[in-house]
């Protein structure tokens, strides 16, 4: 939904909260709400080198929660290249029961960095296999397998263009509208799967047998640490034919020597959090921000459109 890019992340937290027996998630707490996305790309900035160009506008929700707003120049997936890493997943994956249809699962996880509460969605390629429940017919073993390139996950667009859903019934509680000031648009929840705990997600990556041994771990180990994705599967192939899965956990020794390595960085990527919340809480409710990297120059601009990223009610879940 590139008009209100954070609602469904919203939405399916509210939801899960209340099937838990909440009242509602506690918002006011959280101080950045993003996508993993978001938090690489300053990741990428502070470590140096060759910078893609970015953009991630800002805003404040409530009395201390910034919201990173994810921006593109395009909101519609493009191929990004040749690659087997369609295929593989396709072949080596299976949907979730009640997920045939999906185009792509993504995962949403709060935790605390050095004393700041995130609330962080990221795409998921596949989980190990876990039992549904009893009451439903299906295989226990269950992946999420998205039709993207697993070494280009967080590159591709995580928005759906033009896609709005108006239910038949508005008054449903699954239902919610996008814009404060378009009631007919609404993001519609269908409800499918199995809940898969944390420590069974994974990530998949595809590597020919002469490129294996040049992962860069030092820009892939953040994209799982930013997210705790437990295991990392690398695929390698002869010229398409897969002969090997080499499988590695976040806990293993080797990707622990990545994190002791990239310590300073992840320091940094925390003091810079603490200087974006200060500015954003500093411009107040009506501020409109943004972050903006141009030849690894990385500026902040104040937008003149006054345009909220959420509705009125769903910024209002942000006030202590």
């Amino acid at each position: 939904m590139p008009s209100a890019v954070l609602l469904p992340l919203i939405t399916a937290v509210d939801i899960k909260a209340k099937e838990e027996g909440l009242l509602s998630f506690d918002w006011p707490s959280v101080d950045f709400v993003t996508d993993r996305n978001g938090l690489r790309k300053l990741l990428r900035w502070i470590v140096g080198g060759e910078v893609k160009n970015f953009r991630i506008d800002l805003q404040l929700a409530g009395e201390k929660t910034v919201l990173f707003n994810r921006w593109e120049r395009r909101t519609r997936e493009l191929f990004s290249g040749y690659t087997f890493g369609f295929n593989f997943e396709k072949a080596s994956t299976k949907h979730a029961y009640g997920c045939e249809n999906s185009t792509g699962h993504h995962r949403i996880v709060t935790y605390d960095l050095s004393g700041l509460k995130m609330v962080v969605r990221f795409e998921v390629d596949a989980c190990l296999p876990t039992e549904a429940p009893a009451t439903k017919k299906s295989t226990p073993s269950l992946g999420a397998s998205t039709g993207k390139s697993a070494s280009n996950v967080d590159d591709l667009i995580d928005s759906l263009a033009n896609v709005k859903i108006s239910p038949t019934d508005s008054s449903s509680p699954s239902s919610i509208p996008s814009s404060a000031t378009d009631s007919a648009v609404y993001l519609q929840v269908i409800k499918g799967g199995n809940q898969v705990p944390q420590s069974a997600i994974i990530e998949l990556t595809t590597r020919s047998e002469a490129r294996a041994s040049q992962l860069d771990w030092a820009e892939s180990f953040p994209q799982l640490f930013l997210s705790q994705t437990a295991h990392h599967f690398l695929a390698i192939h002869q010229r398409g034919r897969f002969i090997e899965i080499q499988k590695r956990k976040l806990t293993s020794p080797e990707l622990q020597k990545v994190a002791s390595d990239i310590q300073p960085y992840l320091k940094k990527l925390r003091r810079i959090l603490d200087d974006i919340k200060a500015l954003v809480i500093k411009h107040g409710e009506r501020g409109r921000l943004s972050l903006v990297c141009i030849d690894g120059d990385l500026k902040v601009y104040e937008r003149s459109v006054q345009d909220s990223c959420l509705p009125d009610e769903v910024l209002a879940r942000f006030e202590g």
